[in-house]
């Protein structure tokens, strides 16, 4: 092995140390692949210690692999030369590098190949930096075409007018030359149950597809190769991007057809109400739209001062435009203007736009009227009548009284029976007159509920012990899942009303030796009370009229272990003195005989 040594006076030697210090490596190889010399350069491009003798050592120990040292031989036997030949070989450590060779073949005086031998450099960092520009120019290539279809399919959804079914087969045409591969490849789209695909199209085992949710439907994209080849993370990248791009349009466009389809659906119903619809501007004053019915009138009500808003005129008493100015909010009235009787409103629709109708209900406000005075002359009727027939009631039952209570020894048994019949009968007609009376009170509203604060769980305790014997007769158990307070304003007499009433009628309609549970609990704001039975239960179409007026279930002579005995006003009554509450009433039953549950709410209202 050559040293550096200036004594060297063997031109071979010389030339290795020359070629050290200009950091060439040396090699010379037998015929059959044996390192017979070698420079010091040579240990240090393939990471040697450079004491270390490599003679004898086989040249196949230092390339990558034997088929690139084959090449070599083979180019080398034929040409019997080998200029600049760059080819990989493998350092100590195993680490690839680069080598740029110059080799010949030596001959002996009689013309025969003894060796061969050459010079090489380490050119790793020029090939590295050459692959590096490569792939980057491949790389600046293959963004320049993905830019370009991303561009394409952008110009394609700028158009207002494009259906979904055209940006779909656009972008089609735009996927193939924007993959590395453009003609062996091809391309699907699924949306919404329709499918779309190039013309080549055709299902290979070579594909890469991406899916996306657009509302309750999926839009799929496929991008097939019709030959083994391989796909880029770039190339999924870019079928994402794609997908997007045609949600966010899909998106945009179906909103559009929704909108469009509301626009529809509005001047169809604009034009068709029976009503005026105008559409303003507070800011500006503008009116921008009205219907056909608005523009034949004339005069819009409400709208009359809405052009002098601010200004020093006055405006009508009914106009609601100064109101609207002033709080911004939607407003809503009814007026009788220009002979007829409008319920108008205005609601705003954004911050600058609002919305103003009204419809004609001058008929239906007469017939309101008309109605209202038939149920006054009702209501006085049945007070009249209910009085006149308290006046003969009182004789009636004075005079039973008389006979029952200073007569008895000068009757019959028989005759005696008759009598208390009579004022049995006397008695339930004097409960029916005065709830027919305290019911048209109610309906007029001559009745004012006081109310003070009270203990709604004493209240119930109150009802069910002025009820005792007559649970008590039935051999019914009353139960009780109270708080044991529950305050609130309520009339006291009325809330005590309602509580017998109800618990009254479960101890009716539930059979002997039955059970009723009353609970409560809060919710939103409100007590509610439960009275819950086992009893004869309602059927769906006995629920439909048990609150009206005389909505009495008829359960006489049904075969019913219950007490049917009632004026059928009960609950009617009930119900409106929870509504003088602002209270409501309602029940559930699973059906006959599978026992009620009747609820009703008061507002929690602190003292």
């Amino acid at each position: 092995m050559a040293s550096l040594s200036k004594k060297n006076h063997n031109p071979e030697e010389y030339l290795l140390d020359t070629l050290n210090n200009l950091d060439i490596g040396f090699v010379k190889v037998s015929n059959n692949g044996i390192i017979l010399n070698h420079n010091l350069t040579f240990n240090k491009i393939f990471g040697y210690d450079p004491e270390k003798n490599l003679i004898g050592t086989k040249i196949l120990d230092y390339w990558l692999n034997s088929e690139e040292w084959n090449k070599l031989r083979e180019v080398l036997y034929k040409n019997g030369i080998v200029k600049k030949l760059v080819v990989p070989a493998k350092k100590v450590d195993g680490k690839k590098i680069f080598l740029e060779l110059n080799f010949k073949l030596n001959q002996n005086s009689k013309g025969v190949i003894i060796s061969s031998e050459g010079t090489f450099t380490d050119v790793t960092v020029r090939i590295e930096t050459e692959q590096k520009l490569k792939e980057s120019k491949h790389a600046l290539g293959k963004r320049v075409k993905e830019l370009n279809c991303l561009y394409e399919i952008s110009k394609l959804v700028e158009n207002p007018v494009i259906s979904i079914g055209n940006i779909i087969n656009g972008t089609l045409n735009l996927i193939p030359p924007a993959w590395q591969f453009p003609s062996v490849t091809c391309a699907r789209i699924i949306y919404d149950g329709l499918e779309s695909k190039t013309l080549n199209f055709n299902v290979t085992e070579w594909k890469l597809d991406f899916q996306i949710q657009i509302s309750d439907k999926v839009l799929k994209i496929e991008v097939v190769y019709l030959k083994n080849k391989p796909f880029l993370r770039e190339e999924y990248d870019l079928l994402r991007d794609i997908g997007t791009k045609l949600k966010s349009f899909i998106e945009r466009k179906e909103a559009d057809k929704v909108l469009e389809e509301k626009d529809h659906l509005a001047r169809i119903f604009m034009e068709n109400i029976s009503g005026f619809v105008v559409l303003l501007r507070p800011s500006t004053r503008e009116i921008i739209v009205m219907n056909k019915y608005a523009e034949d009138m004339g005069g819009i009500p409400g709208l009359t001062c809405y052009g002098t808003i601010g200004q020093s005129k006055t405006p009508c008493p009914w106009c609601l435009a100064p109101k609207l100015w002033k709080t911004r909010a939607a407003q809503h009235l009814v007026v009788d203007a220009l002979d007829v009787i409008w319920d108008t409103y205005w609601d705003p629709i954004s911050d600058d736009l609002y919305l103003h109708y009204g419809f004609d209900v001058t008929e239906q406000a007469q017939r309101e009227k008309n109605l209202k005075e038939l149920n006054q002359i009702k209501s006085q009727f049945l007070r009249r009548a209910s009085h006149e027939l308290k006046t003969p009631l009182v004789s009636i039952k004075g005079f039973t009284d008389l006979l029952l209570e200073l007569k008895t020894e000068e009757f019959e048994i028989k005759a005696l029976s008759v009598a208390q019949e009579i004022k049995d009968g006397c008695l339930r007609l004097e409960n029916l007159v005065n709830d027919i009376i305290y019911t048209s009170k109610l309906e007029d509203s001559q009745i004012q509920l006081s109310k003070s604060h009270e203990n709604l769980s004493e209240l119930i305790q109150s009802a069910v012990n002025t009820l005792k014997g007559f649970s008590q007769a039935r051999k019914q158990k009353i139960l009780f899942e109270l708080p044991e307070e529950m305050f609130t304003m309520v009339n006291k007499e009325g809330i005590h009303d309602v509580l017998t009433n109800l618990i009254s009628n479960a101890i009716k309609y539930t059979p002997k030796n039955g059970s009723i549970k009353l609970k409560a609990k809060t919710n939103e704001g409100y007590f509610v009370i439960m009275i819950e039975d086992n009893g004869i239960g309602f059927t769906p179409e006995e629920e439909k009229k048990i609150f009206t007026q005389f909505g009495k279930i008829e359960r006489y002579g049904q075969g019913f272990d219950v007490v049917s005995e009632g004026s059928g006003l009960g609950l009617y009554i009930t119900k409106k003195i929870l509504t003088h509450h602002k209270g409501s009433i309602w029940l559930e039953s699973e059906g006959r005989n599978k026992g009620t549950t009747f609820f009703f709410s008061l507002p929690i209202i602190k003292e």
